[in-house]
Formats: structure tokens, sequence, C-alpha cells
């Protein structure tokens, strides 16, 4: 009973965990940005926005861990604000097609 109520706890918080990942795909705009100096922005905030997250769970038949490297969309978001970027659906700068991160809130 308690191994049953331990596998439905790891796959509730899992579940959780999954729903507050997001590939985010915002529209920016900074006046006279290219796409190019864009994507190079866009990266260095994606590194500084990196944090490594941790997870693990045991019962009465064993465990499991998972460790892994995930972006931070409030410091993303704020590292791009600090460059003078603002989110704008209007705006002609984004990530290509395929190239969302997933990032967590």
């Amino acid at each position: 009973m308690q191994a049953r109520l331990a596998q439905v706890v790891f796959v509730g918080a899992f579940v959780i965990a999954l729903t507050g990942c997001a590939r985010v795909t915002r529209v920016w705009t900074r006046p006279g940005t290219s796409q190019q100096q864009f994507m190079k922005d866009r990266y260095e905030c994606m590194m500084q926005a990196r944090e490594q997250v941790s997870q693990a769970y045991a019962n009465a038949y064993g465990g499991a861990a998972n460790s892994e490297g995930v972006v931070n969309c409030g410091i993303w978001s704020g590292c791009l604000g600090a460059r003078g970027y603002v989110v704008d659906p209007n705006g002609e700068l984004k990530a290509p097609p395929g190239m969302a991160v997933p990032c967590h809130r």
C-alpha cells in the first residue's frame, strides 16, 4: 500500500513539475536590432538564466534520481529587458521555428 502511495505521489509531483515548464516563443522588439544580434543576445541571456534542477524518490522497491539544467523564464526575460528588448506581439525578433527553449517559471 505504501509503495503504491509513493508511486502516486511521485507521478503527481512529476506532472506538476511538467506543468511548470513551457516552451517560450515570445516576439520581441528593439529598434535598430538585427535578427543576428537578437539571437546573440538571446543566447547570452539564456546561458545566464540556466539553473540546475534535481529530483529524486525512493520507495521499498528502489528509487531514481534526475538532474538537469533548465532555463528560468523570469531571469531570461529580465536579461533581455535589461538589454533594451520589449515583448511585442507585432515585433519581428523571435527564435526561428524549432528553436523554442523549455524554461520554468
